[in-house]
C-alpha cells in the first residue's frame, strides 16, 4: 500500500468535514464544567474542621494574639487547596483521556493525504493506520495488510489482535503491525474510550470514615466549648457581676477544651506519612487514603501489566516432542536451530510486535554469528493472517538460487492442515500444545517449504508445507509477586485477580504466585449470568476472574464492597480506570500506567511493583496507628487543661491559668508532641494482625476511657499541688509549681508508654529540650514571668515539680 494507492481513495470533502464537525462534534471528551470559586466557599464553610479553626481562630483574634490568630486562619487556605484538588480530579481525569489520543492523525481528504490535529478527526473520515501508530477514533477497517492493534489497555489481553475488513478498530489502541486504512464511525464521548471516561465521571468520590469521625467529633466538642463559654461567662456577669472576670475565664475554659490538636495531627500525620511513602516508590494522590490502605481486607488486581509485565517472552520451544525452556539454557542445541531460523523469517525484520521482538531477541542471542539470520535474502511475498488461515508466510528470495523459500508461523491447528499431518501425529502434536497452555503459553506452530521460482501460488492455503516445530510465548510475572502475595494473606489481605485474558492462562499465572483456590475462575460470561447476591456470595471464595470487560471490573468490586469488603484496585490501563476511582483504594502504575488511570487512582506506584502495595498497606497501617496514639494522647492531656481551668472556679481559689497558658500549652507542647507520634516506628507485628474495621472510630470506648484516666491521674496530682501550696507559698509561686508539674505530667504520659523505645525516637527528644528551654525561659527571664503571672522558683524546685509530674503518669506503663 502506498502513497498513490492512498490518494484514489476521496476521504471527506472540506465541506463535508465542517457539516461533520457541526453535527457530532470534535473528537473531544467535555469536561465538567468548572465549579465557581463561591460554590467552593460554600462548601469550605459546610466542613467542620474548617468551622473548628476558624472558632480558634476567632478566639485568638479576641484576646489579641495575632500570630496564632494568623497561623490558624491561614490554614483555612489549605483545607481550600485540597477542595479545589478534589473538585477538579474528574477534570483532570477527562483531560488526561483527551491527551491519550495521538496528538496527530493521518487521513485521507480530498484525495490527498494530510496529517491533522486528532481532535479535528471527523465521522466519515477516512485514516491511515501503519505500525506505532494510535487509533484516534472508533473506526471500521477497510483495507490493510497483515495489520495488528495491541488493546490491552481496553480489553486487559496483552496478545495483539488481529484485524480484517469489517473488523473494528477502538480509539487510543495500538497498531503493532501492518498498516491498513479505517472509516471513522465514532468520535468523542461516543467513542469506546470516552464511554469509559463518562463511566469514571459518574462515580462519586466519598469522604473516609476517619474524615467523618473526625468532623463529628470536633464539631460535637466544639459546640460544648462555646456553650461552656457562655455558661461561664453568665455566671460570672450575673450573679457576680464581674462580666470582664467572666468572658476572660471563659473564653480560657473554652480554649483548654476544644482539641484543636486533632486537625493539626490530621493535616502532619497524613501529609509526613504521604511524604514517606512517596520515598518508597509510592505517590499518594489523595492524603486521606492512608487511612483506608490500613482496612484493606481485598486486593483487586489487573494482571496484564500488573503481576506480569505486559510483554511477550520466548519461553518454550519444541521440536519432535522435545521441547527446551530458552530462559534454562546459554547455548541452543542443534536440533532447535531450523525452528528458531524459520520463525524469524516468518516475522518482520524491525519488528514492533512482542512476540517477533521475543523470536528477533533469541535469534541473535544464540544464533548471531551463524548462517541462520540470511540478512542478504529478499522478502518476495507476503501472506498475511486472515480469518480463513490464521497465520502468516513469507515467500524468500534466496541468492545463487532458483528455488523461493518459504516460512511459516501461526496458529498449530492450521499449520497441522496446511502441512497435511497425519492424524496421529496431529492427536500427539495437540496434546503438547495443551501441556504447553496448561503452563500459560501462547503457542503457535512453525513451518517451511521450497517452491520454484515464478511460481508462487495465489491462495495461502495453497501452500504445500513442512511442520517444524512449536514455539511457546508466555508474559512473564513480575519479580517478588510471591513473596507480596504470602505477605497480604499474612496481612489477612486477599489477592483477587481480574483479567481480561483467557482462564487457563489466568489459572496458571494464579498458580505461579500462589494466589489460593486458583483452581475455581468465573469468566465474564459466569458473571453476567449471576444476580448481584449470587455475585457476591461467589466472591466469598472465588480468587479468580478471567475474560473480565470493563463494566464487569467495576461490577465486581462493587459486589465486593457491597459484602463489606474495603477494595483496592490496582491497574494501569484505560480499562482499569472505573473499577480504580471505585475503590476504596485506587491504584495506578507510574511507569506503564496511563494518565487515565493514574487521574482515576489515589495512589500511585512510581516503580509500577507490586511490592510497593504491600509496602503502602503496611505504611497506612503504621500511620493510622500513631494517628490513634496522637488522638488517646490529646484527650488525656485535654483533662488536666481542661479540669485545671475550671476547678479552681468551682472552689473559689485563683485561678491558675490564663489564655496565654493555654495558649502556651496546646500551641507549643501539645503539637509538638504530637509530631513526635509521627516519627514513631512502626510495630513490627503490624502486618500479622487483621485489618482495621474501616467503620471504627478513630478511638473506641474503651480506648477513650483509658485516655481520660490518665489524664485523671494528673489532674488529681497537680491540682493537689495546687491546693496545698496556694496558702503556704502563694498564688504566683503555686501557679509556676503546679505548671512545670503538668507539663512534665505531659512528657510522662509519651515516655512511660514507650519506655523501652523512647531513645529511638529523636523527634520526642528534640522536642521536648525545645519545650523545656522555653519553659525555663518563661520562668527565668522577669518579663515573660510577668506575662505568664508566675513567681519565681528555685532550680531545686523546679526539679521537685518534674519529679512529682512524671510520678503522676508512672502508673501509665502498668496500663
Amino acid at each position: 500500500m502506498d502513497s498513490q494507492e492512498l490518494e484514489h481513495l476521496p476521504g471527506l470533502t472540506a465541506q463535508e468535514v465542517q457539516i461533520n464537525l457541526k453535527k457530532f462534534g470534535y473528537n473531544d471528551l467535555p469536561a465538567d464544567k468548572k465549579r465557581s470559586v463561591f460554590f467552593l466557599w460554600i462548601n469550605v464553610l459546610k466542613e467542620p474542621m474548617f468551622l473548628l479553626l476558624l472558632a480558634s481562630s476567632g478566639i485568638y483574634w479576641f484576646i489579641g494574639d495575632i500570630l496564632e490568630a494568623s497561623v490558624l486562619f491561614g490554614s483555612i487556605f489549605f483545607i481550600i487547596g485540597l477542595t479545589f484538588y478534589q473538585e477538579n480530579k474528574t477534570e483532570k481525569t477527562l483531560l488526561a483521556l483527551k491527551e491519550l489520543s495521538s496528538p496527530k492523525a493521518t487521513v485521507i481528504r480530498d484525495h490527498t493525504i494530510v496529517k491533522i490535529p486528532s481532535r479535528e478527526v471527523a465521522v466519515g473520515d477516512i485514516i491511515v493506520l501503519k505500525e506505532g501508530d494510535r487509533v484516534p477514533a472508533d473506526a471500521q477497517f477497510i483495507s490493510g495488510t497483515n495489520i495488528t492493534v495491541d488493546e490491552s489497555l481496553l480489553t486487559g489481553e496483552s496478545v495483539p489482535v488481529n484485524k480484517e475488513k469489517d473488523s473494528s478498530f477502538y480509539s487510543g489502541t495500538l497498531v503493532v503491525r501492518g498498516q491498513g486504512i479505517a472509516k471513522v464511525t465514532n468520535i468523542g464521548t461516543e467513542s469506546k474510550i470516552g464511554k469509559i471516561g463518562k463511566s469514571i465521571q459518574k462515580i462519586k468520590i466519598q469522604k473516609t470514615t476517619l474524615e467523618k469521625n473526625t468532623g463529628v467529633l470536633v464539631k460535637y466538642l466544639s459546640l460544648t466549648a462555646m456553650l461552656t463559654c457562655l455558661i461561664v461567662v453568665l455566671i460570672n456577669g450575673i450573679f457576680y457581676s464581674n462580666w470582664v472576670d467572666g468572658i476572660l475565664s471563659g473564653i480560657t475554659l473554652s480554649m483548654s477544651l476544644i482539641p484543636e490538636e486533632i486537625p493539626v495531627v490530621l493535616t502532619i500525620f497524613l501529609a509526613l506519612g504521604a511524604w514517606k511513602m512517596t520515598r518508597s516508590n509510592a505517590l499518594t494522590r489523595k492524603m486521606s487514603v492512608i487511612e483506608n490502605l490500613g482496612s484493606v481486607t481485598a486486593l483487586c488486581v489487573d494482571k496484564t501489566g500488573t503481576i506480569t509485565k505486559n510483554q511477550m517472552d520466548l519461553s518454550q520451544i519444541s521440536v519432535r516432542g522435545s521441547r527446551t525452556s530458552l530462559g534454562d539454557i546459554q547455548n541452543l542445541p542443534e536440533q532447535f536451530h531450523e525452528l528458531l531460523e524459520y520463525a524469524y523469517l516468518a516475522g518482520s525484520r524491525n519488528p514492533f510486535d512482542p512476540m517477533e521482538k521475543a523470536i528477533k531477541t533469541n535469534i541473535y542471542k544464540f544464533l548471531a554469528n551463524s548462517n541462520f539470520i540470511h540478512e542478504s535474502w529478499m522478502l518476495i511475498k507476503e501472506y498475511p493472517i486472515s480469518s480463513e488461515v490464521a497465520a502468516i508466510s513469507h515467500v524468500w528470495k534466496v541468492t545463487e538460487n532458483q528455488h523461493y523459500v518459504v516460512a511459516t508461523k501461526g496458529a498449530p491447528e492450521v499449520i497441522a492442515k496446511m502441512c497435511n499431518m497425519p492424524e496421529l501425529e496431529t492427536k500427539k502434536l495437540h496434546e503438547e500444545i495443551s501441556v504447553m497452555a496448561e503452563e500459560g503459553l501462547r503457542v503457535l506452530a512453525v513451518a517451511k517449504a521450497s517452491i520454484p521460482a515464478g511460481s508462487i501460488p495465489n491462495e495461502h492455503k495453497a501452500l504445500k508445507l513442512t511442520y517444524i516445530g512449536l514455539i511457546g510465548f508466555i508474559d512473564p510475572v513480575r519479580e517478588n509477586i510471591g513473596e507480596a502475595v504470602i505477605e497480604c494473606s499474612k496481612a489477612g489481605v486477599r489477592v483477587i485477580m481480574i483479567t481480561g485474558d483467557y482462564a487457563g492462562t489466568a489459572k496458571n499465572v494464579a498458580r505461579v504466585i500462589g494466589l489460593t483456590n486458583c483452581d475455581e475462575v468465573l469468566t465474564g460470561q459466569d458473571v453476567d449470568r449471576l444476580t448481584m447476591d449470587s455475585l457476591q456470595h461467589k466472591l466469598k471464595t472465588v480468587n479468580v476472574f478471567a475474560r473480565i470487560t470493563p463494566e464487569q471490573k467495576l461490577h465486581i468490586v462493587n459486589a465486593l464492597k457491597s459484602n463489606g469488603e474495603v477494595v483496592a484496585m490496582t491497574g494501569d490501563g484505560i480499562n482499569d480506570a472505573p473499577a480504580i476511582k471505585s475503590a476504596d483504594v485506587g491504584i495506578s502504575m507510574g511507569l506503564r500506567g496511563t494518565d487515565v488511570a493514574r487521574e482515576a487512582s489515589s495512589l500511585v506506584l512510581l516503580d509500577d511493583n507490586f511490592i510497593s502495595i504491600v509496602n503502602g498497606i503496611r505504611s497506612g497501617r503504621s500511620i493510622y496507628a500513631n494517628i490513634k496514639k496522637a488522638v488517646a494522647f490529646v484527650f488525656s492531656i485535654h483533662v488536666p487543661i481542661a479540669g485545671l481551668a475550671i476547678l479552681p472556679l468551682l472552689t473559689g481559689l485563683p485561678k491558675i491559668f490564663y489564655p496565654v497558658h493555654i495558649l502556651f500549652l496546646e500551641l507549643i507542647i501539645d503539637p509538638l508532641c504530637t509530631i513526635g507520634f509521627q516519627a514513631e516506628k512502626e510495630d513490627k507485628n503490624i502486618m500479622n494482625i487483621p485489618p482495621r474495621n474501616i467503620l471504627a472510630k478513630v478511638i473506641s470506648k474503651k480506648e477513650m476511657i483509658r485516655a481520660l484516666l490518665k489524664g485523671f491521674g494528673i489532674l488529681i496530682c497537680s491540682f493537689s499541688m495546687y491546693i496545698y501550696l496556694v496558702p503556704h507559698f502563694g498564688e504566683q509561686f503555686a501557679r509556676t509549681f503546679t505548671f512545670v508539674s503538668m507539663i512534665f505530667g505531659d512528657f510522662g504520659l509519651v515516655f512511660f508508654g514507650r519506655i523501652k523505645h523512647f531513645l529511638e525516637n529523636k523527634a520526642f527528644l528534640i522536642i521536648f529540650s525545645l519545650a523545656i528551654s522555653v519553659l525555663l525561659l518563661a520562668i527565668s527571664i522577669p518579663q515573660v514571668r510577668d506575662l505568664f503571672n508566675f513567681g519565681y522558683i528555685s532550680p531545686l524546685q523546679f526539679i521537685i515539680a518534674a519529679i512529682a509530674g512524671l510520678l503522676s503518669t508512672l502508673y501509665v506503663y502498668l496500663m
